[in-house]
């Protein structure tokens, strides 16, 4: 009688239940930390007494992997059926891992139900039945993982459409930094990104923010920072240079690929089955990882991930294989190798069959992350106003909206408007508060405050004083919410006040002198010539000819007599030589008087030309 086999430290025994429609007669059943043949009923099989793992059945003939169970300490049983093994085989969907314990179980009970489980279920019969490599070259069991994984993406993770992930540094800088009911920062890449706020008015202030991974991050994980930072011009920075961001990065895309290789082996929580192990492995890996990126030549993306899963594949080899904590562990070296390596070529067909799009991995996007081709690297100028992001750097300019001489009690209309000195998107250029102030018997306005419209002006009304030959002033400022000035402010509006002007007066003045006058009814012109005089009194006194056709005037010695008025009728100022004829001088008196001016007569019959010499 053969004696007993000694059993493992820190195992128990296992029973193997196959499913009838199977058959498992010329194979082997592995553990972690034993096996049995299938053939000899009495031998007894262990497995690790205190976390789950994965048990393999070995063809004798071929020696390849072709059936994995799940070994359930708890139950103390592997049951080996179509359906269970198909379960066992989840894992390799690459979105498996960075599911929470209580979400992987969800997911196995929903996803039973689905068409892409009942398509993989389909072609592991097939497999089993034909006795192939359960880790299989079938291009309908690569789709069928991939169609797993979007069940996953679909159910489990942020809303977002897979096929509009773009890869690290194709992002715009508006992707991040948005106003969403003030500042908010929004990651838009699966890897960790770092944000950086340096004031472009205090050399001392500046403000890091290190945002968690973006889209794929699973539901109720907060992917959008809503930092508290000064009202301020800023150069910002986006980027995954950051010494922090970049071992954070590093440790995440180490961690993703130790955990897809290594969770088809230990099972659901990979660092609980390594115990001690997961740390030499990791330290070895981060090592590893770091190197590679160092002494790598602008490697493709396709590259990055082989060479990567190349260099998890051996770290864990020599660690099972090498005297250490790992060992103790992993009794059953040669068959944890050849999963090991299995497990390792079917993860990278996926990848390769899904282009290493952002929705297949989080290890992808780690990984992406640690190189500078790939790397985010964004920076614009922006300014915070009140609490929100400005797309621009914003500054108050003079509109030159009134001239410097004004007259005593005139209302003049000033303007300042916004205006961006540089800006790398659309701005709203409404709702910038101006104060208005004037010092004491400066005038008075219509408004202390007002914002500025859609064109981004802000408009104040300001009567002038009373006071003639007199400078006044006016101030405009533009503050944000800690008080502090924006570029162009405050703005100071200076103009002079001059004496008043008689305007009639100054038009008398200008009408002294001669006119030519011509009047036509239809018929042929008739020819006058009109002098005026000022006399002492200021008031106007006319003489008038009529004249030949060669210009001399009849009846030289007895002209007609007139008293011409000058008036202001309608806010315009009229030369009225008598009763109903008039010139229409312009209404500013600045600027009298015209060389020509037209004359009118009321009842249509005749119409009159004047023009002063």
């Amino acid at each position: 009688m053969q004696d007993e086999k000694p059993q493992p430290n820190n195992s128990q025994e296992v029973i193997i239940v196959v499913d009838e429609s199977l058959d498992f007669s010329n194979y082997e059943i592995h553990t972690l930390v034993d096996s049995i043949s299938l053939n000899d009923p009495d031998e007894k099989l262990y497995a690790p007494e205190d976390y789950t793992s994965t048990v393999y059945a070995i063809d004798n003939e071929s020696g390849e992997i072709n059936a994995v169970g799940q070994y359930n300490p708890t139950t103390k049983t592997v049951n080996f059926g179509p359906e269970t093994i198909t379960e066992s085989l989840l894992h390799l969907a690459p979105l498996y891992n960075s599911l929470t314990e209580q979400e992987r179980l969800d997911f196995i009970n929903r996803v039973k139900g689905d068409d892409s489980f009942m398509a993989l279920l389909e072609t592991v019969n097939i497999i089993l039945s034909n006795k192939e490599p359960i880790y299989s070259e079938r291009p309908e069991f690569t789709d069928q993982i991939l169609a797993i994984n979007d069940f996953i993406i679909q159910n489990y993770f942020s809303n977002n459409n897979p096929n509009d992930r773009v890869l690290n540094g194709d992002e715009a800088f508006s992707d991040f930094i948005k106003n969403d009911q003030g500042l908010a920062i929004y990651n838009e890449v699966s890897s960790y990104v770092s944000v950086k706020f340096k004031s472009l008015t205090d050399d001392n202030y500046t403000k890091k923010f290190i945002l968690n991974p973006g889209p794929l991050t699973p539901i109720g994980k907060e992917t959008i920072e809503r930092p508290f930072i000064n009202d301020d011009y800023y150069h910002v920075s986006i980027d995954q240079t950051d010494e922090e961001v970049y071992e954070r990065n590093l440790d995440k895309a180490v961690n993703k690929f130790l955990g897809a290789i290594m969770s088809g082996i230990i099972g659901v929580n990979p660092a609980e089955g390594l115990k001690g192990c997961v740390s030499t492995i990791s330290g070895e890996l981060i090592k590893t990882f770091r190197t590679y990126v160092l002494e790598s030549n602008n490697p493709s993306n396709e590259k990055i991930l082989t060479d990567f899963i190349s260099a998890t594949v051996n770290v864990l080899k020599q660690s099972i294989t090498d005297n250490g904590k790992c060992t103790s562990i992993f009794l059953n070296k040669r068959i944890i190798s050849q999963a090991i390596v299995a497990n390792a070529n079917l993860i990278f067909k996926i990848y390769k069959a899904a282009k290493f799009a952002y929705d297949v991995s989080e290890a992808s996007a780690y990984s992406f992350a640690l190189f500078e081709k790939t790397q985010i690297k964004l920076d614009e100028n922006l300014q915070k106003y009140r609490g929100n992001p400005i797309p621009a750097i914003l500054e108050a300019v003079d509109v030159n909206s009134f001239e410097s001489e004004y007259l005593p009690g005139d209302k003049v209309s000033v303007q300042v408007k916004m205006n961006a000195k540089s800006n790398y998107g659309e701005w709203e250029k409404s709702g910038y508060k101006v104060s208005w102030s004037v010092p004491p018997l400066n005038g008075e306005l219509n408004a202390l405050f007002s914002d500025t419209n859609e064109e981004g002006i802000a408009t104040v009304l300001w009567t002038l004083p009373q006071q003639e030959n007199a400078v006044v002033n006016l101030t405009a400022e533009l503050k944000d919410q800690e008080g502090d000035h924006l570029y162009g402010s405050p703005m100071n509006f200076q103009v002079n006040i001059t004496e008043k002007v008689d305007s009639l007066a100054l038009y008398r003045q200008a009408a002294v002198g001669t006119w030519d006058v011509v009047a036509s009814n239809g018929g042929s012109p008739v020819n006058y010539e009109y002098v005026i005089e000022m006399r002492e009194d200021g008031s106007l006194f006319a003489k008038w000819w009529s004249l030949y056709e060669n210009g001399e005037r009849y009846n030289p010695c007895c002209p007609w007599t007139r008293v011409p008025k000058v008036q202001e009728i309608d806010g315009r100022y009229h030369l009225n030589f008598f009763l109903n004829l008039h010139a229409v001088q312009p209404t500013d008196p600045l600027t009298y008087p015209p060389t020509t001016v037209n004359h009118y007569h009321p009842n249509g019959t005749v119409s009159y030309a004047c023009t002063k010499r």
